[in-house]
């Protein structure tokens, strides 16, 4: 009875003892994660580059300037029916120093005049056929080469007068030429460069996943909780055989050996080895088995 009982609790304790190491042990395929983040530094360096000009001196450029004055053919009608003659005015503006050049030809004689603005202006009050007052003339004259300088610029005009009878073909050109001064600045550029530094925190995150292996102490607690059960079942296994072996060297009992002690002789006596209660017909004492006087 005592045997199966300790057998019983010896497979009970191995069992636990070996259920508490698979519970404790590790999964070796065990996954775990962890969120990492990583601070970097950017250094941007923006440059700036600006131009600025500024007047350092002045220069000229000089140049001949040539326009037409008047180019081409016209009539001008002969004096008659209570008039003293027909005149054609070819107006022009110069500058001061310009020169006019050029030639004019005709049929018959006429008269050739250069007026400012003064003369034409009295010109035209005065009641004569001729100009009391101009700049140059030729009277009478059927070609005249064209040569004249201008000291100051301003509105000018040739004024043809045909006082003859007989319708004059005129052919005139003339052109205007003279030196043009177009005065320029002189400019200095100057190059400003601007660096600024800008430093930007940048933080990034990212999951990254780790594979657990068994630790060092975990494997030894489970290695040892292994251990201390196999040790407590050869330790218990050996008192079973211990145990076996007792009984199987213990003298039988007699068949005439007193019932439990539950039900106590009226008449007995005491084991001198254990104190069990003994018929007195008994030789060993059915509980320590050692033999009686």
């Amino acid at each position: 009875m005592g045997c199966s009982y300790n057998m019983q609790f010896s497979t009970k304790v191995v069992a636990l003892l070996l259920l508490f190491s698979i519970l404790f042990l590790p999964s070796v395929n065990s996954q775990s994660y962890t969120t990492i983040t990583s601070t970097s530094a950017v250094t941007t360096i923006i440059s700036n580059t600006q131009l600025s000009s500024y007047v350092v001196g002045t220069s000229s450029a000089t140049s001949t300037s040539t326009m037409k004055v008047y180019d081409g053919t016209f009539n001008l009608e002969g004096a008659g029916g209570g008039y003293c003659g027909w005149y054609q005015l070819i107006n022009f503006t110069v500058n001061s120093g310009q020169e006019v050049k050029g030639s004019f030809k005709s049929t018959t004689p006429i008269n050739f005049y250069v007026l400012n603005r003064g003369d034409l202006q009295k010109f035209a009050t005065e009641k004569g056929c001729d100009p009391s007052s101009y700049r140059a003339n030729a009277v009478g004259v059927t070609s005249v080469p064209i040569d004249f300088g201008f000291s100051s610029g301003g509105e000018y005009a040739f004024l043809l007068f045909n006082v003859g009878a007989n319708t004059a073909s005129v052919t005139l050109s003339a052109f205007s030429s003279g030196l043009v001064v177009r005065p320029s600045s002189i400019y200095a550029t100057s190059t400003i460069v601007q660096v600024t530094t800008l430093t930007q925190n940048l933080s990034s995150e990212y999951t990254q996943q780790i594979s657990t292996l068994p630790g060092g102490i975990t494997i030894l607690m489970t290695a040892a909780l292994v251990v201390v059960a196999i040790i407590v079942a050869i330790y218990l296994m050996l008192s079973r055989r211990k145990a076996s072996t007792q009984n199987m060297n213990a003298p039988e009992q007699s068949s005439t050996t007193s019932p439990p002690q539950a039900n106590l002789p009226i008449k007995g006596k005491f084991c001198a080895n254990c104190g069990a209660h003994l018929y007195l017909e008994d030789k060993i004492c059915h509980s320590c088995g050692s033999q009686q006087d």
